[in-house]
């Protein structure tokens, strides 16, 4: 599988609709994002680095795995931008925010 970042955008109130979420995917695509998850009120979204740093004019930095230790199970890596990211000109009138969505902890032990 090739290497991507997972972006998560929080739709504006007025694009929690079918027609809105569905041209949001389309704007998106067009920019290089490739819908993974829809929800109420956002949408995750995955895109390669190059395709990142073209859209926002950053890079993302990588962050490895870690293993578990003896308060959790580890985190399975990821990747974290220092910068607010602004949300693509074309998405602005259905997209609130837009960010890097961070590396998980998995918790339990």
């Amino acid at each position: 599988m090739k290497p991507s970042i997972n972006v998560a955008m929080t739709l504006k109130s007025s694009a929690r609709k079918p027609a809105a979420i569905a041209e949001i995917q389309k704007i998106a695509q067009s920019l290089g994002f490739l819908a993974s998850a829809t929800g109420r009120a956002s949408i995750s979204f995955r895109i390669d680095p190059e395709a990142f740093e073209r859209v926002f004019g950053v890079s993302a930095q990588p962050v490895p795995p870690r293993p578990a230790n003896e308060r959790d199970f580890g985190a399975p890596g990821g990747d974290v931008v220092d910068a607010e990211l602004t949300v693509p000109q074309e998405l602005r009138p259905y997209v609130e925010t837009i960010g890097v969505m961070p590396p998980g902890r998995r918790f339990g032990q």
